[in-house]
């Protein structure tokens, strides 16, 4: 499939870039394979990488929650604005530039225009949002590139 799928970019590059992207492709495939059997060899890790991984969303998805009660609405159902925020994730991976320009801030007012009354209040709500949830995401990003990363392991690993 993925050699079908990958065939239209022949039309694009030349032969040897072709060839040589499509053995990158395919080792990377290959190692998505083995490291996904490694891990569910692994059930404590497995757990571990789940557990974190729900955490990490659950905090991600509840910052407009807590947006708006830093802003005093003390009413917003938690449940509700973490599946308005499910919802604008959604809408805004729809658009295949970076951020959603502009999509992702029109779906923020459109939502959560019922919670918040006061405009000034949903444009510094919005402002809040995309600080923490995008540019924070960046610079945090940026930082984590500098620190040189220790070295891996893999003596246990087989040749």
């Amino acid at each position: 499939m993925t050699k079908i799928l990958f065939h239209p970019v022949k039309w694009f590059v030349k032969d040897e870039k072709y060839y040589a992207m499509r053995v990158t492709l395919y080792e990377k495939i290959d190692n998505l394979y083995e490291e996904s059997i490694r891990i569910g060899r692994q059930p404590k890790l497995l757990l571990k990488v789940v557990v974190l991984t729900f955490f990490q969303l659950s905090f991600y998805y509840l910052i407009p929650y807590f947006i708006m009660l830093s802003l005093g609405y003390y009413n917003a159902n938690i449940f509700m604005v973490t599946s308005l925020h499910i919802m604008i994730v959604m809408i805004i991976s729809l658009f295949p530039i970076p951020g959603g320009s502009g999509g992702a801030e029109f779906s923020f007012e459109s939502l959560f225009h019922s919670f918040i009354s006061s405009n000034s209040k949903l444009v510094l709500a919005m402002i809040l949002w995309r600080l923490l949830t995008y540019y924070f995401g960046m610079a945090a990003g940026a930082f984590a590139l500098l620190i040189k990363p220790d070295k891996v392991d893999d003596s246990d690993k087989p040749a």
